[in-house]
């Protein structure tokens, strides 16, 4: 068999849901239930920020025509009579069906119909002539129309509610808001009808800031035990370039407007690494130009200068391949922006950090004199004594 339609849905990032609640219950009426979830639809749009909120697996609402056949067998008016009125009262679009024993007609109607009043006020011509109206021969309201799908939710019935961000939205603030609008509404709902919070993107969220978090505090660990030969003076400086370099990057995002989701966090992970690099590999040539016997003030300029053009190279052609992720066009340059951005804001920061204040920092911090073979640390030239012997 051939592909017999095709659908193409374009779709944006800020689409995608960023909470998913649901509405259970097996014992509640589902027009009930319904109602439940339009208000709870409501409520969710108007908190600022929110783009949409839609509700899923309700039946398509109709308006339901049934029949009294035993009246329309007295009065010798077919059932396609009735349909063929309702269909010639207005500009034909849909609007629900007409049940006649086991038989069904879809019914179409146009603007006149606004009410089951308006249909049950239709004019009919009786078999011997005599003028009826719908409902005089038929129950007219609203009803569920039979359905074509299940929806459930851990094996029970239940109704979907979602709702996306707008541009440019802080998902951890737009998602504590809607929680706390979800616990007031939970407040009000009647027995036998459960809330149950199915997805929340903040929580993914927090979870990666967790790990950036943790992430971050071994990288500082790991390089402060790297660094001790150095001394625990040019550790220190160490210290304080990479968090000042992470802080800076997020400072100019923020300032360019972009929101701290996963994306972004996943950027920061990954210049995590060569925010460590260019201060290590900064600190540690100020220190072999202080072991020259140069005061700190020299070093720090000619260590600098030494190295200026190999670090900027490297920054550089890191910016190089990342930025093009975050400029890429359409939909795929929506979703990856922030983190192609992100990469190269925090890289960008960290050159500068490394060029001018880890130097300025080194130059008025480390001890100008006194530096033993392996730095501050004399005692690792006592170790590197034991081990001589030792070996």
């Amino acid at each position: 068999a051939g592909l017999q339609r095709l659908d193409i849905v374009r779709g944006r990032p800020i689409n995608v849901s960023i909470v998913e609640v649901a509405l259970v219950s097996d014992l509640l009426p589902m027009h009930r239930l319904e109602k439940l979830a339009d208000s709870l639809r409501e409520r969710l749009g108007t908190i600022p920020g929110i783009n949409e909120a839609k509700y899923w697996g309700a039946g398509r609402t109709e308006m339901r025509v049934a029949l009294d056949m035993a009246r329309l067998a007295a009065l010798r008016l077919p059932p396609a009579a009735v349909a063929e009125a309702l269909r010639a009262a207005g500009q034909e679009s849909p609007i629900g069906a007409v049940n006649a024993g086991d038989r069904r007609f879809t019914v179409k109607y146009g603007g006149a119909f606004r009410s089951p009043e308006a249909i049950a006020a239709v004019p009919l011509v009786a078999g011997n002539g005599r003028a009826l109206r719908v409902g005089d021969v038929a129950t007219v309201g609203w009803a569920q129309d039979e359905p074509d799908h299940i929806t459930r939710f851990n094996g029970q019935r239940a109704l979907l509610i979602t709702a996306t961000q707008g541009k440019d939205q802080d998902v951890t603030r737009l998602s504590a808001a809607i929680s706390a609008e979800l616990d007031a509404f939970e407040q009000t709902l009647p027995g036998g009808v459960k809330l149950v919070r199915g997805f929340d993107q903040s929580e993914n969220v927090k979870h990666r800031i967790g790990g950036l978090t943790r992430d971050f505090l071994i990288a500082l660990a790991l390089v402060s035990l790297t660094l001790l030969p150095l001394g625990l003076r040019a550790a220190g400086v160490v210290m304080i370039a990479i968090p000042l370099s992470l802080l800076i990057g997020v400072a100019i995002l923020a300032g360019l407007g972009f929101t701290l989701n996963q994306l972004a966090i996943a950027g920061f992970v990954l210049a995590l690494g060569i925010l460590v690099d260019d201060a290590i590999v900064e600190i540690e040539n100020i220190v072999r130009h202080m072991r020259m016997g140069k005061s700190a003030y020299q070093a720090s300029i000619d260590a600098a200068d030494e190295i200026g053009l190999a670090v900027v190279a490297t920054t550089f052609s890191i910016v190089a391949v990342f930025l093009p992720v975050g400029l890429m066009p359409g939909v795929a340059g929506q979703f990856f922006k922030n983190f192609g951005l992100t990469v190269v804001a925090s890289v960008l920061m960290s050159l500068a950090v490394a060029r001018m204040i880890t130097p300025m920092i080194a130059a008025y911090f480390l001890k100008s004199t006194g530096m033993a073979e392996h730095g501050e640390a004399s005692w690792i030239d006592r170790y590197m004594k034991i081990l001589r012997w030792s070996l």
